[in-house]
């Protein structure tokens, strides 16, 4: 059992099934709530493109149904904002009495036609990512035609779904008997029915879900991306190196849990600026190292195996004066001996209290990793400082990231609204905040098979440069390791980084130059269009009789 000292915040806020959620995220998996969820997905996923956005049409024969949906659509969605275009090619081709809305009621007395019509039209408004269309069985509806020619005109297969250029189709039949011939009809041409407007939207819901996580797939980590993509300092091989050595060394002492000093060290080593600290050893080389930073100051416990310092009283900020250096190290020393940590006790460190200029915005953020047994490093960000436990205002990551994975993480957390800016306050270096993540998973994944857990709190952020610093924006104010136990099989991390010494340049025969590279997600697409244009032209080829082989 861990003791209690050697678990880290991160691992205490890391939930096993947000974990689990994580991991399908990045790997393109989508996770749904029940059976019927289940079945429905696999239906629709094997027959419909994956939507490109949220934006979603509506249009039906009654505005009850339309209210339903649009209640419905609150946490699945967004109502599409229809083009100027859009809106005046349906007002030349529906009744006068249609507001050209979304969503779009086409009166109870809406014949075949019309639907196909206004279809027709919305699906070409680059606004739409979806179109829902709802039919209720009213005196003149005519649910089997109008499945018919949605049918003719919208049918996609599980073939051809990723060329077909138009928004995803969904529709609602609802009624009984009288429109279950034409539910079947347009679940038989590779357009979804289902009877209830709520059931069509979580469907949808889940739709756009798995498509941002088929994109995530696309996001290609590579050492050579990474330095395109950052203005932090560039890491070298020799830093990794010196990170590597300075690990081996604490653990070859037998030691597992690296000091505040030695986990800065390592987080210098990778670009990610920190507050530099002074160890001392007593009064008269405190007051030293204070005079020399600079008043204020702060001052804190320094030990190998002391870790959660504000619990013991051992951390002292805005210190004014040599007189303040003085009390504040007597106060730790006594608190020390208070709770029985004499042992642990390695004197004190003193470094530049970190404070914000003015009224500019500034946050305290955490940043960590912990290894997780079946799954390997895990990431989180979120709200940090003293309420962390508190708040848990945090999201989870799968290393290593992109700039762009960066963002989505930041993005799922509450304190991303304020970070970007909110009423009168001005946003941080949102670019800064996403490098330091990137940066930071690429130290994960370095030194994985050393490290099990850090915890980087609080990292300070503000949208000005914060006083006591170099005119830095962003600084790690605390930070703390804590190392693999001996012996421990440690797994290889679910995502690996781009082999790009598989890249190679190469002649072609007739002098032309070309790269080999090993394949990307992001080249799924293009081998879908290229196998599909070779089968039509062996077809072709075939039918001409050019060719007596297939």
């Amino acid at each position: 059992m861990i003791k209690e000292q050697e678990q880290s915040r991160t691992e205490s806020l890391m939930d096993s099934d947000k974990v689990l959620d994580t991991i399908f995220e990045r790997c393109g998996v989508l996770r749904v709530d029940t059976i019927e969820d289940l079945f429905n997905m696999a239906q629709v996923l094997s027959k419909q493109p994956r939507p490109k956005g949220n934006r979603i049409a509506l249009i039906s024969n009654s505005t009850s149904a339309s209210n339903i949906a649009v209640d419905s659509l609150y946490d699945k969605g967004e109502l599409a904002q229809l083009s100027e275009s859009t809106k005046l090619e349906l007002q030349s081709k529906l009744p006068n009495m249609i507001q050209m809305n979304n969503p779009l009621n086409i009166l109870p007395d809406a014949k075949p036609e019309r639907y196909i019509e206004a279809m027709d039209i919305l699906s070409k408004d680059p606004n739409v990512d979806a179109i829902l269309a709802i039919l209720t069985p009213q005196e003149l509806t005519e649910p089997t035609r109008t499945a018919q020619l949605i049918k003719r005109r919208f049918a996609v297969s599980s073939v051809n779904k990723t060329l077909v250029d138009q928004p995803v189709i969904l529709t609602c039949w609802m009624g009984g008997l009288e429109t279950e011939v034409g539910r079947d009809m347009l679940v038989d041409s590779g357009i979804p029915s289902f009877i209830f407007p709520d059931t069509v939207l979580q469907v949808y819901k889940y739709m756009w879900k798995y498509s941002k996580n088929i994109e995530n797939l696309y996001e290609v980590t590579s050492k050579a991306i990474e330095k395109q993509q950052t203005s932090l300092p560039q890491l070298t091989e020799e830093n990794v190196q010196q990170a590597k050595s300075i690990l081996q060394n604490i653990m070859d002492s037998g030691r597992r849990i690296l000091n505040e000093h030695e986990s800065k060290a390592i987080l210098e080593l990778y670009g990610i600026p920190t507050a530099k600290s002074i160890v001392c050893n007593s009064i008269e080389e405190a007051l030293a190292a204070a005079q020399n930073i600079g008043y204020p100051v702060a001052m804190k416990v320094h030990s190998d195996t002391i870790t959660y310092k504000l619990e013991i009283d051992g951390v002292k900020l805005n210190l004014q004066d040599d007189e303040a250096i003085k009390r504040c190290f007597n106060k730790i020393t006594n608190s020390i001996e208070k709770f029985g940590k004499t042992s642990e006790y390695k004197g004190v460190t003193v470094q530049p209290m970190i404070k914000q200029l003015g009224y500019h915005s500034t946050f305290e953020l955490i940043l960590g990793s912990t290894y997780n047994n079946q799954f390997g490093p895990m990431l989180l960000f979120g709200s940090g400082g003293s309420y962390v436990g508190v708040n848990e205002d945090v999201a989870l990551a799968v290393p290593p990231l992109t700039n762009t994975l960066a963002k989505k993480m930041i993005k799922k957390t509450r304190i991303s609204r304020v970070l970007e800016g909110y009423r009168m306050k001005a946003g941080v270096d949102m670019e800064l905040l996403q490098q330091v993540i990137t940066r930071f998973s690429r130290l994960v994944i370095d030194l994985s098979a050393y490290v099990k857990n850090i915890d980087i709190n609080p990292i300070k952020i503000s949208s000005a440069a914060l006083l006591g610093t170099e005119d830095l924006k962003l600084i790690a104010l605390d930070a703390r390791m804590i190392l693999h136990p001996e012996g421990v099989k440690k797994i290889t991390p679910v995502i690996r980084l781009y082999p790009t010494e598989y890249v190679t340049k190469v002649t072609l025969r007739n002098g032309d130059h070309a790269v080999v590279r090993p394949l990307r997600f992001d080249d799924h697409p293009r081998l879908v269009n290229f196998f599909w244009k070779s089968i039509k032209s062996t077809i072709r080829t075939i039918i001409q009789g050019r060719s007596t082989q297939l």
